[in-house]
């Protein structure tokens, strides 16, 4: 045949059963009980098999193919059931195309174009979902030596194509390619003998696996489909500081719940239909009372709005049990309209403690603004006064062990200043397990100019979608 330019592959002595075997299209009926030879030879592109009856001068039957089917130097057609007599799969080994050995540890790369969707396979005979068409990934026990690594790989006819290994992890993932009909047969076959191996720790397929999320679907810009799910590419819009944090993906886990207890220390909260849907009935005193601003109604939507109830936002929690604490209002429901003293903050915080409240957030602090004035690092009256507003706010939380204790989050505050101004010097030390500081940052991940500093932690702070006393998004 070398006169043709046809060279043969390889040479099998097999035995006929009741299936088809076939090339493409084209196929042979071999007899049950007969035993036949089958050899694959190849000249450029062209394949071509051929199939003898055992003993016979002759071909029984022959067919040529263009197909590229020598993929990896491999050519195969039809399925093959190994530990039987019946067969339709054919696999012949093209010595001509040089595989390398096996590394004695897995390479840390992977072929561009790997995870292509043209690379995928949505259906397969014995997996369901989407798995890499023809890869197997295959780990080995630790200390297991090369020559076992290479016949593990040769006894389903494989290749390394790469892998994954990231030191200092003792074993990485070999990627082995497994060329079959398209099915996805023969790959389930060779990770079952893969399995089979003392030197194997994992034979599996390369599997999908999406991150676990859940997009609320509420008003307007804050529809399911709105949703992005990439932190990395968020433009801004209202939901801009959410999509930051990646909350679809947090609320995968966990949306909130109305067993939890959560105080916002505050002034002005309005009978907004969105927190009163996480407000139980105890709470709704303070509700109404002081109506000069919203700022309790704005940082309580940001946190807890009810979410995936089709209007308005969705806060950072979509079920809570909410309880608004109005600084303004005493415990007579009287309002005071006045300026607020470190006494009328420390008295929510102490009641809502009480209370039960599990999280406390304050937003409330010394605001140098309001006063007129510039903190000075050489006023020993300005070190005074944010010690005092200190003494004030850690002596509250001492009057409760650490069982009964709240967590508190406290905003770092709006003068541009160091958060120590606020009054915070070092609360976070006092109280490491139950308190936190936290500034304001920007949709570019920096700090926001009006923010104090100093903070170890920052959280969306300009233009976060929130509601106003009306219930409109702002």
């Amino acid at each position: 045949e070398n006169a043709s330019g046809f060279t043969g592959l390889r040479l099998w002595r097999v035995k006929g059963g009741q299936n088809q075997t076939a090339l493409r299209s084209q196929a042979i009926s071999l007899s049950a009980n007969t035993f036949y030879q089958l050899v694959l030879e190849k000249k450029g592109d062209t394949l071509r098999a051929k199939v003898w009856h055992d003993g016979a001068a002759e071909p029984a039957w022959q067919v040529e193919t263009t197909d590229t089917l020598l993929k990896s130097g491999w050519a195969g057609f039809a399925n093959y059931r190994p530990g039987t007599v019946e067969f339709d799969f054919f696999r012949a080994y093209d010595p001509t195309v040089q595989v390398a050995p096996v590394p004695p540890q897995a390479p840390n790369t992977l072929p561009a174009g790997l995870y292509d969707e043209s690379n995928i396979r949505h259906n397969s005979v014995c997996i369901a979902g989407p798995v890499l068409k023809d890869i197997i990934v295959l780990m080995f026990k630790p200390g297991t030596p090369q020559e076992q690594r290479q016949a593990a790989v040769d006894l389903v006819q494989g290749e390394v194509i790469g892998g994954r290994n990231s030191a200092p992890v003792v074993e990485g993932d070999y990627y082995i390619r497994i060329e079959d009909d398209g099915t996805g047969e023969r790959l389930c076959q060779a990770i079952d003998q893969l399995r089979a191996l003392p030197q194997v720790l994992v034979a599996t397929h390369e599997v999908f696996a999406d991150p676990f999320y859940r997009r609320p679907d509420d008003g307007e810009s804050w529809k399911k489909n709105l949703w992005q799910l990439n932190p990395a590419a968020v433009q801004g819009g209202e939901k801009w500081g959410l999509e930051a944090i990646a909350a679809p993906l947090a609320w995968g886990c966990e949306t909130g719940s109305s067993a939890v207890a959560v105080a916002v220390v505050d002034e002005g909260f309005q009978a907004v239909s969105d927190l009163l849907a996480n407000i139980a009935e105890p709470w709704r005193g303070n509700i109404g009372k002081y109506m000069l601003t919203d700022h309790g109604t704005v940082v309580a939507s940001v946190l807890v709005a009810r979410g995936n109830n089709g209007i308005g936002i969705t806060g950072a929690m979509w079920e809570v049990d909410l309880r608004p604490y109005d600084i303004r209002v005493d415990a007579a429901g009287r309002v005071h309209t006045g300026p607020i003293d470190a006494a009328m903050i420390t008295d929510k915080v102490r009641r809502a403690a009480a209370e039960g409240a599990r999280v406390i957030n304050l937003s409330h602090g010394i605001s140098w603004q309001s006063i007129n004035r510039v903190p000075h690092p050489d006023s020993t009256r300005h070190h005074q006064m944010v010690r005092d507003f200190h003494e004030r706010l850690r002596g509250t939380l001492a009057l409760f062990d650490s069982q009964q204790r709240p967590f508190v989050v406290l905003a770092a505050g709006n003068d541009a200043v160091d958060a120590y101004w606020a009054g915070f010097p070092n609360v976070e030390g006092d109280f490491p397990d139950h308190a936190i500081v936290v500034g304001a940052s920007t949709l570019d991940h920096g700090l926001r100019p009006s923010s104090n500093r100093g903070t170890t932690v920052l959280a969306p702070g300009e233009a976060v979608g929130a509601l106003d006393g009306a219930g409109n998004p702002v």
